[in-house]
């Protein structure tokens, strides 16, 4: 079998088995470009990383700074609970109590806030980065904690305080610049002798400790704006009066309706569990005035007075 010879050129062009084909650019990829050079690294200070004296500095003060905000908080709520106390138990004034307050919450959350302020100024540098982070930590909770043991009660007294300026700017009652305390003084002095006399006995001529009348004693008060005033009251003074002391209630009831007043009789005719059968009265000057039949050994009757408050 014999083979043909092979065409050496069976089609024209370049290629040997066709023409060339030109790239078609919507379809073709285009060649591949060079790749940008890689930044160059930049420069790492390794003294940002390391410690100094100074970093070390900034570590001790804040490490001491975290103990005193502990012993300051606490010294703070502390000091905040017994004036909490001597305010209620009324040692000392409102306004000195908002003082107090103001004091101890400066002396709880001063520490803290140093904290925070160092916190702030070496957050940026590597070496005191994370004591910087802590102290802020430590001195978000330290002041925190300072504003809920202190704060509450002195938001409360300054409250309180607002409010009795706003009373102590107001006027006294009518009633209590009606009466000065030497006229209080001079009434109780003149119902006493007469409440005495009806029920048959006398007021005692000696002063007793306390005594600015015989029987009676001046007691400071308030007034309804918070102002100075006096109350004029009686020692309780026992007497021995002859005869029934019911009768001598019956007498004291007619006395107090004819001078005006409305008595109150109350307590029946015995003593029951320390209640005496009594006559009170209230008006004018006088708070009350209770005159009580008693069957205590070595008198029978009790007399008793205070007047409002008036002021000075």
């Amino acid at each position: 079998m014999t083979i043909p010879p092979r065409d050496p050129d069976p089609l024209p062009g370049p290629f040997p088995y066709g023409p060339a084909i030109p790239p078609d650019p919507d379809t073709e990829y285009a060649p591949a470009q060079a790749s940008p050079p890689e930044p160059e690294p930049m420069p790492v200070n390794l003294a940002e990383f390391v410690p100094d004296d100074g970093s070390r500095r900034v570590q001790r003060t804040i490490g001491t700074l975290k103990v005193m905000s502990v012993i300051a908080l606490v010294g703070g709520a502390v000091g905040m609970l017994g004036a909490v106390l001597r305010r209620d138990l009324g040692d000392i004034e409102l306004a000195a109590f908002v003082s107090i307050s103001i004091v101890l919450l400066i002396v709880a959350c001063a520490f803290p806030v140093a904290l925070l302020v160092l916190g702030r100024r070496h957050r940026h540098r590597e070496a005191t980065r994370s004591v910087a982070g802590s102290a802020t930590v430590w001195g978000v909770i330290c002041v925190s904690l300072g504003v809920l043991a202190v704060g509450p009660a002195l938001g409360n007294s300054v409250v309180g305080a607002i409010e009795d300026a706003a009373v102590r700017s107001s006027s006294p009652t009518p009633a209590e610049t009606e009466f000065t305390p030497d006229e209080v003084r001079a009434q109780a002095e003149s119902l006493l002798t007469d409440l005495a006399a009806v029920a048959g006995g006398a007021v005692p001529d000696t002063l007793l400790p306390g005594e600015d009348a015989p029987g009676l004693r001046s007691e400071p008060c308030q007034l309804s704006n918070l102002g100075p005033g006096v109350i004029i009251s009686s020692s309780g003074d026992r007497y021995d009066t002859p005869g029934d002391p019911l009768a001598a209630l019956d007498a004291v009831e007619a006395y107090w309706r004819d001078a005006g007043y409305e008595p109150r009789r109350s307590g029946g005719d015995t003593t029951v569990d320390r209640i005496h059968p009594q006559v009170r009265v209230s008006g004018g000057a006088i708070e009350r005035v209770g005159v009580y039949a008693t069957d205590d050994i070595g008198y029978n009757l009790i007399i008793e007075y205070e007047s409002i408050c008036v002021a000075e």
